[in-house]
């Protein structure tokens, strides 16, 4: 099964926060995901953290490529500036 490449657009992470994250007070999105940079990417703040935590694991959340590929406005315009 091929997926698609994560592109750090934190639209994820704008829907709910995982497992290791926690809500922004009033808000659906992770208090972790970075404000927009120049380019539009949103990394996580805890993405080391994580990786660290799932180095071991069968799936990690990271490195599996892009959860939320269809309906991501944040995506699609991230791509279409790397075109």
């Amino acid at each position: 099964m091929r997926t698609s490449a994560c592109v750090k657009s934190g639209f994820c992470c704008t829907q709910a926060p995982c497992q290791y994250g926690v809500a922004r007070p009033g808000s659906n999105a992770c208090l972790y995901l970075a404000e927009p940079r120049g380019d539009g990417t949103r990394p996580c703040e805890l993405y080391r953290v994580i990786q660290f935590c799932e180095r071991k694991a069968r799936w990690p959340m990271f490195g599996s490529g892009c959860g939320s590929p269809l309906f991501n406005a944040a995506r699609e315009v991230i791509l279409r500036q790397s075109e």
